[in-house]
C-alpha cells in the first residue's frame, strides 16, 4: 500500500547525514520529491548514491542552510523541476559538548544559529510557496525536528543544544498557532 504521498514535494535542511538521512530515504522511498541541503560533503555523496539506488527525484545540494545564496539555488532549482513545494522540514542541528562555562562565544551562536535561527528565517522564506501549494484537501507543512533534550536535562554538558532545542519547541508551537489563526 502507498502512502498518499507519491509526487509530493519537500524540503529537508541538515538532510544527507544521520536523522535528516533517514528523512530523506524515508520520503523518498515513499515516492516523495525531494531536495535537500546539508554542508557534509561526505554525507552529500552517501545520500546521492543513496538516492540514485532507488531511483528517487531528488535535488542534492551542498551548502549551509543558513546561508540566502545556497537557499535560493535550492529553491530555484526545485520551482524549476518541480514548480511546487508541499513540506519543509527543519532538521539541520548543531551542538557543542562541554562545561558550559567554557563554551566559545562564536560555537553558543553557531548552535542558536542553526538550530533556531534558521528554523524562523527558513520557515518565513517558504511561506508563500506552502500557501500558493496550499488547500484544504493538501495543506502545506512545515516540520521542525526537535528533541527531549529541549524538555528534560539530558545529563550530557550539552547546555547549547538543550537551550536551542527549548527555544525551537516554542518557535514551533508560536509558528502553528499564528498560522491556524
Amino acid at each position: 500500500e502507498r502512502s498518499g504521498l507519491e509526487g509530493k514535494v519537500a524540503i529537508v535542511t541538515g538532510g544527507a547525514g544521520g536523522l535528516g538521512e533517514a528523512i530523506s530515504l524515508d520520503l523518498a522511498a515513499n515516492g516523495v520529491r525531494v531536495a535537500l541541503v546539508d554542508r557534509d560533503e561526505d554525507a552529500v555523496g552517501r545520500i546521492t548514491a543513496a538516492l540514485d539506488d532507488i531511483d528517487a527525484d531528488s535535488i542534492v545540494h551542498i551548502g549551509d542552510a543558513r546561508e540566502p545564496d545556497v537557499l535560493d539555488e535550492l529553491f530555484a532549482a526545485a520551482a524549476e523541476r518541480w514548480g511546487r513545494l508541499d513540506t519543509l522540514v527543519n532538521n539541520a542541528g548543531a551542538t557543542y559538548m562541554g562545561p558550559f562555562e567554557e563554551i566559545p562565544e562564536e560555537r553558543w551562536e553557531e548552535v542558536m544559529a542553526v538550530n533556531v535561527t534558521a528554523v524562523h528565517y527558513l520557515t518565513v522564506a517558504l511561506l508563500p510557496l506552502l500557501r500558493k501549494r496550499a488547500s484544504a484537501e493538501s495543506p502545506g507543512r512545515v516540520l521542525v525536528v526537535g528533541s527531549t533534550s529541549g524538555m528534560l536535562l539530558s545529563g550530557l554538558p550539552d547546555v547549547a543544544y538543550e537551550a536551542s532545542k527549548a527555544a525551537v519547541h516554542q518557535l514551533a508551537r508560536h509558528h502553528a498557532a499564528e498560522l491556524v489563526s
